[in-house]
């Protein structure tokens, strides 16, 4: 298992070239360094699973309008450490996870 960041850098090294414009690394943190993000896989249950991390990192695909359109969704989130689906649907992430 690795950090949230190498994970992402995992993701990223299999991006098509042709294909990086669409995607985006977020680096989610605040200046206390306690980030809550629910859905996690090591949160407690008990909780809705939420984790506080000092940071976490997340990738973000930004869906081309055409495919957008056609799955009604314009985003998506991958996040190693979530227990939602892989990848979700970006609004899911933000109510879900984010909140």
């Amino acid at each position: 298992c690795y950090y949230c960041e190498e994970n992402v850098w995992w993701l990223c090294r299999n991006i098509p070239d042709d294909l990086l414009n669409q995607f985006f690394v977020v680096f989610i943190s605040n200046s206390k360094h306690r980030v809550p993000v629910w859905q996690q896989l090591l949160g407690d249950k008990n909780k809705d699973f939420v984790t506080i991390w000092d940071y976490h990192v997340i990738l973000i695909h930004m869906l081309p309008p055409d495919i957008s359109r056609e799955q009604n969704v314009s985003s998506l989130i991958y996040d190693l450490d979530s227990c939602l689906p892989f990848p979700v649907d970006a609004k899911i992430y933000v109510q879900r996870a984010l909140r």
